[in-house]
């Protein structure tokens, strides 16, 4: 009936494995040994059911049994080796989060363009003139200099006029920027609108009957003017009133 298998031989045959197929192998030239592990197979086999190398290690072990089945390969097991690891599989791989990654900045892109695309843009731009004007008054005299204590190496510089108004830029002594606006000598000026830091200078106007002419023509009383300093322009924006009820 042949020998069953207690601790002490489950331990041989472990021990017998390892030689024959862990990563030194060295049970080729020992037939004592290579005979022993074929009883003590055998008698696993009767004790636990087949357990048998797969293929490949039985045709690197000279003189062991090749009768393993070709269907399929069956691993050894090893009684004495520790527990396999609990190895889960990542489940956010690198390559998974890249084109995760690469899709929110798409995703991004677009956003920003659509933005670009639909924010609301100014009806008019006004450039540096190439050929300044005469300074006005207020300019001239050197009373304003005072009052924004203007910055002696920045002159003043004229845009393109807009129904009229002249934009009018300078510098302070603390590297503000100043928009003026000038509505002719008989009329004069705004006070000065100073920012810096990523705040523009702005003027919003209010329509109404006494202003100049030019201003009126742009639409009814309470339409709304805006210039805002960019940085080399002046954007100009006008809002109409919404249109009167009839009244019943």
């Amino acid at each position: 009936m042949g020998e069953s298998l207690d601790a002490e031989r489950r331990a041989e045959l472990s021990a017998l494995r390892r030689r024959a197929y862990g990563p030194e192998p060295d049970i080729a030239g020992d037939e004592a040994a290579l005979r022993r592990l074929s009883a003590l197979e055998r008698a696993a086999a009767r004790t636990d059911g087949p357990v048998l190398p797969t293929r490949a290690q039985a045709h690197e072990i000279p003189g062991a049994d090749r009768s393993a089945p070709d269907t399929a390969d069956v691993a050894v097991v090893d009684d004495d080796a520790p527990p396999a690891e609990d190895v889960r599989p990542n489940r956010f791989p690198a390559r998974r989060l890249t084109r995760w990654g690469i899709g929110a900045l798409a995703v991004l892109v677009i956003m920003v363009a659509l933005l670009a695309a639909f924010a609301p843009r100014p009806d008019a731009v006004l450039h540096p003139v190439t050929t300044p004007n005469p300074l006005p008054v207020w300019a001239s005299d050197g009373w304003f200099d005072d009052y924004i204590d203007r910055d002696p190496a920045s002159p003043y510089r004229v845009f393109e006029s807009f129904a009229g108004v002249e934009p009018w830029t300078a510098m302070t002594r603390t590297g503000a920027r100043c928009l003026i606006l000038t509505f002719g000598t008989q009329i004069g000026s705004t006070e000065p609108s100073c920012g810096r830091n990523g705040i523009d200078p702005s003027f919003t106007l209010h329509i109404t009957d006494w202003m100049p002419e030019g201003l009126r023509e742009l639409g009814p009383t309470g339409t709304i003017v805006r210039f805002v300093l960019r940085d080399a322009t002046v954007d100009v924006s006008v809002a109409l009133p919404p249109a009167e009820t009839p009244r019943a």
